[in-house]
């Protein structure tokens, strides 16, 4: 678990990424791989089509307007006692690593993998959204894909679902998951609900 305080510097003089981002660059949906399964959800069913819905939704990320300058969200938040420090301040928000340092990649040996690199990225989702939420990403600076799970080929896709989940202090559910990516960059997650969009850039360091 890491020490809020660590970060606590960080978070006091940086804006959210959902307040104050650079104008977004559009990735069609079409360009997302498909996959047919999702990592980490403990229902994969998809009541109403919500799913497809989110799924439809094309990526807009946001651009790198100066070369090597990666728009991290340093917004740091603890808002349950049963979770370390999370990233951001939307509906949805990932931990597990500080953002200043950067998500520090284990080989894709680790994985049994050829090239999928990647770390554990602890989920958290606000009771204040029931689900699901669809969680997607890209490269800002490269072509590179944001993919999850444990598998050698990873998937496109995570789904938070908290129908079958325990709620946890203050209202919030976990979801631990890994984050895979195939290089070191700047990178961006986009967080879909039914209710809203929002983004959580970070880089990726190693390995």
């Amino acid at each position: 678990m890491l020490c809020l305080a660590a970060f606590a510097v960080a978070a006091a003089s940086c804006a959210s990424n959902r307040t104050s981002q650079p104008s977004p660059t559009t990735v069609p949906a079409a360009a997302v791989t498909t996959m047919s399964s999702v990592a980490h959800t403990a229902d994969a069913t998809d009541p109403g089509g919500m799913l497809a819905a989110l799924q439809a939704r094309p990526l807009k990320l946001p651009q790198i307007s100066t070369p090597g300058n990666c728009p991290i969200t340093t917004v740091v938040s603890s808002p349950s006692k049963d979770l370390g420090p999370l990233i951001g301040d939307g509906p949805a928000r990932p931990g597990g690593f500080n953002p200043v340092d950067g998500l520090q990649l284990a080989p894709a040996s680790r994985f049994s993998s050829d090239s999928w690199a990647g770390n554990k990225v602890l989920w958290a989702l606000s009771s204040a959204r029931p689900g699901p939420v669809l969680v997607r990403g890209h490269q800002l600076d490269g072509d590179h894909e944001v993919r999850f799970g444990n598998a050698p080929t990873p998937v496109s896709t995570f789904v938070m679902n908290p129908a079958a989940a325990t709620p946890l202090d203050g209202g919030w559910y976990d979801f631990p998951g890994n984050t895979r990516l195939e290089q070191a960059g700047c990178y961006a997650y986009q967080i879909d609900s039914p209710e809203e969009t929002s983004t959580v850039v970070f880089k990726a360091v190693g390995p």
